[in-house]
């Protein structure tokens, strides 16, 4: 089931991480999606979301 763990999905915090979008790159490399270079910045405007530390992490209740 996707609700346990109760935070497997999350929508909070959704800023592109340079460093995730490098290894979904080269996951898509190795598997032949994609050949060459993939540039974070033709892909990803984070101008517009909010400095992850400004923003609380969700806090979950677990239902017995």
């Amino acid at each position: 089931m996707l609700s346990k763990p109760p935070d497997r999905v999350t929508y909070s915090r959704l800023k592109p991480l340079r460093p995730d979008f490098e290894e979904i790159e080269q996951l898509a490399k190795e598997a032949g999606i994609i050949k060459g270079t993939v540039h974070f910045e033709d892909y990803i405007d984070d101008s517009f979301v909010p400095e992850a530390n400004a923003m609380p992490a969700p806090k979950f209740e677990v239902k017995k």
